[in-house]
């Protein structure tokens, strides 16, 4: 969900609390409350369900830091960092105007990034898109709020960006007045450049082996930073949102089968070797799936906001885990 915001500064910091995540790790979501989204988390078995947040406005798209310490959202006012009970450890204004999409943790969990959208154009059948949005980064400690790329994002895939696992750059969808495609922007120095091969791409994804994962049409593609090692790991009907896992061995993707009715995702896992892939589940939302920390199982999101679980080994029964929407797990 996009949410609105306006001009501001930094406000309030609070200390940050030493405590541990809990064991087998914990699954963070938002979910509708009356006419406002609420976060909530719940343990990877089903147990342990707890309602996070009770502010007024709308509570979205959190991220679990990576030290699975620190929960941060979209909220009333800009970025919200809390501790993992819900309570606010400090909140962080947006800067520009503009609708605040994919809140994201560089991986060393130093920074904070997000996109604001804020150019919109008219399609012939009078639909108004957003086109493209701006990168911002941020310290985890609120300071230091920078654009890193200007108008410069393609927006009509999700997610559009995506970091490197040292921290150091940013993969993303570039705006082009042509075909648009992949490049690499560095955290520091802000300079960026196309990755050869990647036009017409989408959804890039960085594993920690520093490949990058993307879709093109009805293929899933694996390339390296430098336009170097192109490889094809599977094909279909139309792919989308692959997503590494975290011991980068494992690829999860959704396949479009339009044919299922309302559940029209198939969720697919393939090895990064491509000698074998598996379907283990169905999607309604083209949603990218989350795995757990352990890369044994994933999460994704089914029809009528039902959050699902299943091992991502081979093929099996997901079962249900609550109603809720944008998870992350650590």
């Amino acid at each position: 969900m996009r949410v609105l915001l306006g001009v501001g500064v930094l406000a309030t910091f609070l200390a940050i609390p030493a405590d541990a995540a809990a064991p087998g790790g914990r699954i963070v979501f938002s979910r509708e409350v009356g006419e406002q989204a609420e976060l909530f988390s719940i343990r990877p078995g089903g147990s342990w369900l707890k309602r996070l947040t009770y502010a007024p406005g709308y509570d979205d798209g959190p991220a679990w830091s990576p030290n699975g310490r620190l929960i941060a959202s979209f909220g009333l006012g800009g970025v919200i960092v809390r501790n993992a009970d819900g309570s606010v450890v400090r909140r962080i204004a947006i800067p520009v105007e503009g609708f605040i999409e994919e809140l994201q943790w560089s991986p060393d969990g130093r920074w904070l990034s997000y996109l604001v959208e804020h150019c919109q154009y008219e399609e012939p059948r009078g639909c108004v898109l957003p086109p493209c949005a701006d990168l911002w980064v941020v310290r985890a400690d609120g300071q230091g709020a920078r654009r890193l790329l200007d108008r410069e994002v393609d927006m009509l895939d999700d997610p559009s960006y995506a970091w490197s696992a040292g921290s150091r750059g940013l993969v993303y969808e570039r705006l082009s007045t042509g075909p648009s495609g992949l490049a690499v922007v560095e955290l520091l120095s802000g300079r960026h450049g196309r990755i050869r091969g990647t036009a017409r791409s989408a959804d890039p994804s960085w594993s920690p082996s520093a490949e990058i994962a993307f879709v093109r049409g009805n293929h899933l593609f694996t390339v390296r930073p430098t336009g170097h090692g192109l490889k094809r790991l599977a094909q279909g009907k139309r792919l989308a949102r692959p997503v590494w896992s975290p011991d980068g061995r494992r690829l999860a993707y959704l396949a479009d089968e339009s044919t299922m009715g309302e559940n029209r995702w198939g969720v697919w896992v393939v090895q990064a070797d491509w000698r074998r892939r598996w379907r283990i589940g169905r999607a309604t939302e083209g949603r990218q799936p989350v795995w757990s920390p352990d890369s044994k199982q994933l999460l994704w999101e089914n029809f009528l906001g039902r959050l699902m679980v299943a091992p991502s080994n081979r093929p099996s029964r997901a079962r249900f885990l609550a109603r809720g929407s944008n998870p992350d797990w650590r």
